[in-house]
């Protein structure tokens, strides 16, 4: 028998779990009552994937040796697997109340409390294990995990570096390492970390696909496309190295719609999946000069889309009401807040609206630090529209827990946030000094753009229609009114066409807004170095130019639900230019 345990133990060390699965079901069925065996039988089915069936053995084994720490470590991950977080924490609790000085049970407590969206009580967790046994790395690594779901971005880098240091061959801990330093805006830091990783595991098919994004994202799309088609060359079928190649890809990438098309066929079920794979596919046939399949392959793909993820008009509209209920009219200004050293500039407008371009033009000057989409404000409006009360100065705390450290020469930072405009009067209470800047483009220009890009996020579940995109851009106005009223004089509105076909004045204009001497870098903001993290992400390294102005006009039917749908009251220089007064 004990050469038989051996086989299996042997199976299970060189990663063959399917081939251990059935000699370790012959012999626990000879050995009902050996608690060994019964645990690699139920370690074996959980490697091999097949949970349902390893949660059942694992509790027999359990039952056979109650204080086997393998046993309930095994037990939780397949309860995890089975999206049984709460039955896994209930169980793990009972095990801590027999042994609260169990490092590994807290360890694994603070995994299921994470999985259950409560980082918070993770953290409590993980600092309990690391009290019992400090060495702990994969507590120490865990309670890194859960300071980046808090957006404690530095408190995390502490974490997964530390856990570094103990397990420096783990590539893993690289992967935490660069992602918190991305999110700390520190991209070279970032850049150097995901390569470590890559070079440390060159099989590694997630390190090399993060190398290859952060090579994307900071403008080395040669070097970025180079290791999408090494992932690509190892694993043919990994969508995310198709979508992110697509992206960048120049030239017709005849391989890369093959692949797109055989990664459709495979993921077939994926809804989700597939609407990104469509949506990208369109852009390499609109690439391509193909405008008809492109544009059926965007209809595929938000078609799919609004299937799985549909808009919710009645619920934006409830919100929009809820918001203009905290800022009644003549409602007493709020006492002045203390004035931070950095200076935020917000840039709001809908997306595809030219936020990103505004970003790049502020962030040309020596003095101003572009920060990408923040989205900053979330957290703190997420509490507000649950009911919360929260004080200006609470806001700005909240939201300056996104802020990175930045150099002693940045005097403003940049946050493009597009939807931003939706929470402006919270954001104007919490900075009062800030400077508001909205980008105003013609909505049927923007429609046409979202139209062709996957927004991923629930904020921009709209994009996949368009009467939904014309009801989100209606309320774009209605909130842009309600803040002109509120806080008249605090916002300056800049032109879509403007940016692109005067980007001198434009940029003047900018610098003016912000107290900036101007500097003629800011009219050249392909040149501004920095990372890229939006849908805009290969358009920003080219010369600013006008060519999507009027792109739409091609396509009347696809447009005429959303033109149709448009407000004249709102949008009354469209209602003049279609030859009728508006309302």
């Amino acid at each position: 028998m004990q050469d038989q345990i051996a086989n299996i133990v042997d199976k299970l060390r060189a990663g063959q779990a399917r081939a251990a699965v059935k000699p370790a079901r012959v012999l626990a069925r000879k050995n009902p009552g050996h608690p060994d065996i019964a645990k690699l039988y139920g370690i074996a089915l959980h490697d091999s994937g097949q949970s349902a069936e390893a949660a059942s053995q694992l509790a027999r084994a359990l039952r056979l040796a109650p204080d086997d720490e393998d046993i309930k470590r095994y037990l939780v991950a397949a309860l995890l697997a089975l999206g049984k977080p709460a039955k896994a924490c209930a169980a793990l609790e009972k095990w801590l109340a027999a042994s609260p000085g169990s490092a590994e049970l807290h360890h694994l407590h603070a995994g299921c409390l994470l999985q259950l969206s409560r980082p918070e009580d993770a953290i409590a967790a993980a600092d309990k294990a690391l009290s019992q046994q400090p060495s702990h790395v994969p507590a120490r690594a865990l309670r890194g995990l859960a300071q980046f779901e808090q957006h404690r971005f530095a408190a995390a880098l502490e974490d997964f570096r530390t856990a570094f240091r103990a397990e420096s061959a783990n590539p893993q801990h690289l992967l935490n390492i660069g992602a918190a330093q991305n999110e700390l805006h520190r991209h070279d830091d970032a850049l150097s970390s995901f390569r470590k990783a890559t070079e440390l595991a060159p099989g590694n098919i997630e390190a090399r696909q993060n190398l290859a994004a952060m090579l994307a994202r900071t403008g080395q799309l040669t070097a970025a496309r180079a290791e999408y088609r090494a992932i690509l060359d190892q694993a043919p079928d990994t969508v995310a190295a198709l979508l992110g190649l697509a992206e960048i890809e120049d030239g017709a990438a005849a391989d890369v719609i093959a692949g797109l098309e055989a990664a459709a066929r495979l993921h077939r079920r994926e809804a989700a999946t597939v609407a990104l794979i469509r949506n990208a596919l369109g852009r390499l046939h609109l690439q391509a000069g193909a405008t008809e399949p492109a544009l059926a392959a965007f209809e595929r793909a938000n078609a799919l889309r609004a299937r799985a993820a549909p808009y919710d008009p009645p619920a934006a509209e409830a919100q929009l009401a809820a918001i203009a209920a905290q800022f009644p009219e003549n409602a007493p200004a709020p006492p002045a807040q203390k004035t931070p050293d950095k200076r935020p500039v917000i840039v709001m407008g809908l997306p595809r609206s030219g936020t990103t371009l505004v970003e790049r033009m502020l962030a040309a000057h020596p003095a101003v630090q572009g920060l990408g989409e923040l989205g900053a404000i979330e957290n703190a409006m997420a509490a507000i529209l649950g009911g919360a009360t929260l004080t200006p100065a609470q806001i700005a705390l909240a939201y300056g827990r996104d802020v990175p450290d930045l150099p002693e020469t940045i005097s403003a930072f940049v946050d493009k946030m597009p939807g931003n405009y939706m929470y402006m009067g919270y954001l104007r209470l919490a900075f009062p000094h800030a400077v508001f800047i909205n980008i105003d483009r013609d909505p049927r220009e923007v429609a046409f753009s979202m139209w062709q890009v996957h927004l991923q996020g629930d904020m921009t579940r709209y994009t996949s229609r368009m009467d939904w995109i014309a009801h989100a851009a209606n309320l774009y106005r209605r909130y842009m009114a309600l803040w002109h009223s509120r806080f008249p004089g605090d916002i300056l509105t800049i032109s879509y066409r403007d940016l692109v076909t005067d980007p001198v004045g434009s940029s003047q204009k900018l610098a003016l807004a912000c107290g900036l001497d101007w500097v003629a870098d800011m009219a050249a903001p392909d040149k501004t170095k920095g990372a890229v993290s939006t849908a805009s992400i290969k358009q920003v390294r080219e010369p600013v130019h006008d060519r999507s102005l009027g792109k739409w006009r091609a396509h009347p039917a696809l447009m005429a639900p959303l033109v149709s749908a448009l407000d004249p009251a709102l949008w009354p220089e469209l209602a003049q230019e279609q030859g009728r007064p508006p309302l």
